[in-house]
């Protein structure tokens, strides 16, 4: 049947009939960046795999009624985005280290408080966006990735949050003033105990 199917389909009359009746539709419904959900020890010691994606829809009909309905996603890992995407979060850990000790964090306190975190950025849907839209998503989604450790490492800087400030830029503020304010105690001879625990 599948051979007679395909001569009958050659005869133009019966061809357009067959498309009618039997057709398959495909759709590209995202596409865009990606990196995988990883630990951040592992990034830190091996990366964060990365890459390109593509979602597909597939729909089988045949006689006007639709009798599959799949969706698919197809991924390239991209060694130079992996790169990329590694030093990104490597940036914020140092950052986060950078400021720990000036707001009365230990080193293993941060290690320990990170020791079970799990980066996640997931797919990222550029699809239909113009290269200023791009950036400003990019910017949006690993600034969010960025104040969840934060988060995580440093916790207790809510109350200090300033509108439209991510939790992350609130520790460098937050960090930046204390240690001014520290250097200036400590230039008129007043002792301080700001942000030491």
């Amino acid at each position: 049947l599948p051979g007679a199917l395909g001569s009958l389909q050659k005869i133009p009359v019966i061809g357009k009939l067959a498309g009618k009746l039997f057709g398959t539709k495909t759709t590209i419904t995202g596409q865009g960046v990606y990196a995988e959900d990883t630990k951040l020890n592992d990034v830190m010691s091996s990366g964060i795999e990365s890459g390109y994606y593509v979602d597909v829809n597939k729909k089988k009909s045949f006689g006007g009624f639709t009798y599959s309905n799949k969706n698919s996603t197809n991924k390239t890992i991209d060694d130079e985005l992996s790169r990329q995407f590694t030093l990104i979060i490597k940036n914020f850990f140092d950052v986060i280290k950078s400021a720990a000790p000036v707001l009365g964090f230990t080193t293993d306190q941060i290690d320990s408080n990170l020791k079970d975190f799990v980066v996640k950025i997931g797919k990222i849907d550029l699809k239909g966006l113009s290269g200023k839209e791009i950036q400003e998503k990019l910017n949006a989604v690993f600034g969010a990735a960025g104040d969840d450790m934060a988060k995580a490492a440093l916790p207790g800087f809510e109350k200090f949050q300033q509108v439209g400030e991510g939790y992350l830029e609130t520790v460098v503020r937050v960090a930046y003033a204390t240690e001014s304010l520290r250097g200036m105690m400590d230039t008129l001879g007043v002792s301080t105990e700001i942000g030491r625990r």
